[in-house]
């Protein structure tokens, strides 16, 4: 008999014949990553992953996308009853889409995990977790897909509920909850609520923006621009309650006969829906109402908040509901490009435009705007005295998460570090002092792990992002780039040597785009292997200028920017035109 286990630490005897789940573990050591530790661990998986198969993921995507809004008119009906409310379904869904999209996805690719293993003489090993209340978040952003306790409590729950598996449990270790924080508390945050409740009674805010991705220079240009008073809008503080599980299960406790995996994640819901819906929902509503926040607007823009900003989200389904119209704009990279992107899906679903970076396709919602962000700053040129070859990563998860064209698994991941690696090692001695290492060190905490500097050249330095990416891009005479990433949007916008070095497996675009790419690929910019890009770049780095600023080469580059970071001199008069038209539809 087999046991499969969750991590390595299940037994303290290893005298049993242990199968890890996949490619779930935790204890690696990247200086040893090579390709045959690779071949290794892909071996050593009990089986594929479901998703590495393209067909699977186009039919689950349409099934996905059919149930969670099956899901989130039935949440609809039990929220309003919770708080004894009549609002509508687009009300909630700007609240509670972006939560119940994640939950699902996540819950459905740990159930397929589970359907795809060979059950013959295979015991799992799973825990047992006393608290029933241990993993309802006060926020979205507190579930968080890379906590390893919360994969071992779905796939826990998952394994009971199906019946036909064979299991032992044990109890598990003390939870390790995770807490997403949203900002930096001001200490001078008082005093500017203060100051700005005072003035919100002289002046009207018809155009709110929020979470725009711009500095308060760039805001206060923006509004004055608009011909309105630059508020900075401040998160009122709210009163966090006690979970009420008894009220939780009254409301949202779906019991079936049915053992499928819809009827799995109703009975989940209660259990994960986040207390910023229900239990803390009126001490929000309450703290927004007392706050300098308008009571009334015409349009709302954000770039940023649509997602984990509870209060704004809110605020924002309220407005809604009395008229104002919801505008998101786009943020960053791989939309309207990668194959997949329900990210992308969800902004466009929940807002009333969705302002892209110059891209459109079939749905109506779609405007093609510009890349309002890198078009608010000042110009950017090359610089021919600039020395150094910035690498630009991406942390990406442990766990598998989500649906998009990126890395999904752990294997993925460690493809992805390994194919940096060999780039590095490839690359001619001479240009390895000129090496800056580029990854958010800022976002361990929420991947959960530390990435480890060791496993590079020694003579390699790094940057953790502590500055935004257009206040260094001046140091750069190459940019490489791990991923369909803002920051690869950013360079080709800015007209700045750029490489971008994809995994054909993982990093899938849209098939309306394929001539596109092949050009980009024709030319140099586009990489899938490592060994190759490093051939590339010791042969055209000391003229590197020659290969960027040929001419067919910048048509390219034009044609792709003007479609995917569409650059304008007049950001703000285009999107006042914008605001303008939304104003004037019905």
């Amino acid at each position: 008999m087999k046991y499969l286990v969750l991590n390595e630490n299940y037994f303290k005897n290893k005298s049993k014949k242990e199968i890890l789940f996949y490619d779930w573990y935790s204890n690696e050591d990247l200086t040893k990553l090579n390709k045959k530790s690779l071949k290794k661990l892909e071996k050593n998986m009990i089986c594929k992953y479901h998703w590495d198969s393209k067909s699977k993921k186009i039919k689950d995507y349409k099934f996905l996308r059919k149930l969670i809004n099956k899901l989130l008119n039935e949440v609809t009906i039990s929220i309003n009853k919770f708080h004894n409310l009549n609002y509508s379904h687009k009300y909630w869904k700007i609240i509670l889409l972006p939560w119940l999209q994640r939950l699902t996805l996540l819950f459905y690719d740990r159930w397929e995990m589970i359907d795809k293993i060979p059950k013959t003489n295979l015991i799992f090993c799973i825990y047992n977790y006393n608290s029933s209340t241990g993993f309802i978040p006060e926020q979205y952003g507190d579930l968080n897909p890379q906590n390893k306790d919360f994969n071992y409590w779905i796939v826990s729950k998952i394994v009971e509920y199906k019946k036909n598996i064979k299991f032992i449990k044990k109890n598990a270790p003390l939870i390790k909850k995770y807490k997403f924080e949203l900002n930096k508390k001001n200490k001078l945050s008082k005093i500017y609520k203060l100051i700005f409740k005072i003035f919100s009674k002289i002046f009207n805010c018809n155009f709110f923006m929020h979470g725009m991705g711009l500095s308060k220079f760039e805001t206060l240009y923006l509004n004055l621009r608009l011909s309105q008073f630059p508020f900075f809008w401040i998160d009122p503080v709210y009163k966090n309650e006690k979970v009420n599980i008894e009220k939780r299960k009254k409301y949202f406790y779906k019991k079936s006969n049915k053992r499928d995996f819809e009827n799995f994640v109703k009975q989940m819901i209660y259990l994960t829906i986040p207390k910023d819906y229900l239990e803390n929902y009126n001490n929000i509503r309450n703290a927004i109402n007392k706050s300098y926040w308008p009571k009334k607007n015409k349009i709302i823009l954000t770039a940023y908040s649509y997602n984990f900003n509870e209060i704004f989200k809110i605020w924002v389904a309220g407005m809604v509901e009395k008229g104002s119209k919801y505008l998101i704009l786009q943020h960053g990279g791989s939309m309207g490009l990668a194959a997949f992107n329900e990210n992308e899906d969800m902004q466009i679903d929940t807002s009333n435009k969705f302002l892209s970076w110059g891209w459109r396709n079939k749905v109506k919602k779609i405007i093609p705007f510009n890349a309002f962000t890198l078009s608010m700053r000042k110009k950017k040129f090359f610089n021919t005295s600039a020395k150094k070859i910035y690498i630009c990563a991406t942390l990406w998860r442990k766990f598998s998460a989500g649906f998009s064209s990126f890395p999904r698994t752990n294997l993925d991941r460690l493809r992805k570090i390994y194919s940096i690696k060999c780039l590095i090692d490839n690359l001619n001695d001479n240009l390895s002092n000129k090496i800056v290492f580029r990854y958010i060190k800022k976002l361990e905490k929420r991947i959960l792990y530390k990435f480890q500097e060791d496993i590079f050249n020694k003579r390699i330095k790094y940057d953790h992002a502590d500055l935004p990416f257009h206040k260094v891009i001046s140091k750069g005479r190459l940019f490489i780039h791990d991923s369909n990433s803002t920051g690869f949007l950013e360079t080709m916008f800015y007209n700045l040597p750029t490489i971008l070095l994809l995994d054909k497996k993982c990093d899938i675009f849209r098939k309306t785009d394929e001539k596109l790419i092949k050009l980009l690929e024709r030319k140099k910019i586009i990489h899938y292997d490592a060994d190759s890009a490093a051939k590339f770049i010791n042969m055209n780095f000391n003229n590197i200028e020659k290969w960027w600023f040929n001419k067919d080469l910048q048509l390219i580059r034009k044609k792709f920017c003007l479609k995917f970071v569409k650059k304008t001199n007049n950001p703000v008069n285009e999107l006042k035109n914008v605001l303008k038209n939304c104003l004037n539809e019905n």
